[in-house]
């Protein structure tokens, strides 16, 4: 279950960021934003003006807008979930400053505390620059031109970049590379102290465990029934429809009810919920990912919400006519892949309890949860008169595929 709020708090996010228009995020509403602290982290502070950029990073819009009403509506639970992720890298870098301090002389230290002792949340992007290269922060701007491009958005070059981050998000050049020094200092050191930590090995009798379990997983079906429904990406109602119709699911109100209800395929609710019949050949030309998430469904299961071209979905299986499973050997690397990711991303909730565990984390925000960590587990909420904190645990970090290309090592000394 907390692993499914989870995911549901991120798609919740990725769902409506198209639809947010980040122009009014810094008119009216930072006008009468004062920039006072939001939440420190031991000897850190996030100020207000920190969340918004963040905020506005984490809505990257490609277009749409809406009214100051919707945006005052829904902004609040969008940034107590990025001040938890704020939190949760600031942890993260907290360990890599400590470590580089700890692997230097003690003169050195000694003289570095006299000459520039950090002040709490003052010297963030320096204390990150002394560790993260701007040949790796380069690397990292020419990735995402790629990714960016792959979504067919007109990026050619670094300046195109650092233009198109500008109008959507109104960050300049200096603070979208410190954003990005940051992001990838947190990758790099994920990856050498908590992923690559986890065993690779898998023995053949556990993976084929896994099989004999899962082996729905790995049964291509030859026609399948479903439900969906269908939000369009441009409406911020979309957001308030996601919330309702996944509180729904949990509450067990029927798939069909919440389509009549809510989808946006139809204008006639008799016509919304209905279901459709449709062999996997014919369903080669539909949206990604939805084929792939039907192979996958079993008989009731539902899943979403997720994107697509076209907008947002949710899916229930209503039946499905299976094929012959792979054979054990065909899907043996797979599987191997699978276990091993699980076990990553145990050991990355782990750490990250610890670390919540060891600092002292007090939440300043109006909704959003109070002091945490060190000093005892006595939770409070800022702001007179604030709603009751929703139940929210920090957002998932995805694990990588394979060791980020960086030539660097986080916890190596440098200068």
């Amino acid at each position: 279950m907390k692993k499914m709020k989870m995911n549901l708090r991120r798609l919740l996010l990725l769902a409506i960021a198209p639809c947010l228009s980040c122009a009014l995020l810094q008119a009216e509403e930072a006008a009468v934003r004062p920039g006072g602290i939001v939440a420190t982290v031991g000897d850190d502070a996030i100020t207000q003006s920190d969340l918004d950029r963040r905020l506005a990073l984490e809505l990257n819009s490609r277009g749409g807008s809406i009214s100051t009403d919707d945006l005052k509506q829904n902004k609040p639970a969008l940034e107590r979930f990025v001040l938890d992720k704020m939190i949760d890298d600031l942890l993260i870098l907290q360990e890599i400053w400590q470590l580089r301090e700890s692997k230097k002389g003690e003169k050195e230290a000694e003289e570095k505390k006299e000459t520039s002792r950090p002040v709490a949340g003052a010297s963030r992007i320096s204390r990150t620059a002394r560790y993260i290269s701007e040949e790796a922060v380069d690397r990292e701007i020419k990735r995402r031109i790629e990714t960016l491009r792959e979504s067919r958005i007109n990026v050619r070059n670094e300046i195109d970049f650092y233009q198109h981050i500008e109008q959507t998000t109104g960050l300049d050049r200096a603070q979208i590379r410190a954003y990005i020094r940051e992001e990838v200092g947190i990758r790099r050191y994920l990856w050498e102290k908590v992923f690559s930590a986890v065993d690779p090995f898998v023995a053949p009798r556990e993976s084929r465990v896994y099989y004999e379990n899962h082996v729905g997983e790995f049964t291509t079906p030859v026609e399948v029934s479903f439900r969906q429904i269908f939000l369009l990406p441009d409406r911020i109602n979309s957001f308030v429809a996601i919330k309702k119709i996944s509180e729904g699911l949990e509450n067990k109100v029927p798939f069909v009810d919440l389509a009549k209800e809510f989808s946006q395929d139809f204008d006639s609710p008799e016509a919304r919920g209905r279901v459709w019949e449709r062999s996997f050949e014919e369903l080669r030309s539909w949206l990604a990912p939805i084929p792939d998430k039907l192979k996958t469904m079993s008989q009731g299961e539902v899943a979403g919400p997720f994107r697509t071209d076209a907008g947002i979905y949710f899916l229930e299986l209503v039946d499905r006519v299976d094929g012959q499973p792979k054979s054990y050997e065909d899907v043996q690397e797979e599987i191997e892949k699978k276990i091993v990711r699980a076990r990553q991303e145990l050991k990355f909730e782990m750490f990250m309890e610890e670390l919540r565990r060891r600092s002292h984390i007090e939440k300043l925000l109006a909704g959003a949860r109070g002091a945490t960590g060190a000093d005892g587990d006595a939770e409070k909420t800022a702001g007179e008169g604030a709603a009751s904190p929703a139940d929210e645990e920090p957002g998932e970090r995805e694990v990588p595929e394979t060791e980020p290309e960086t030539g660097e090592a986080a916890g190596a000394p440098g200068g």
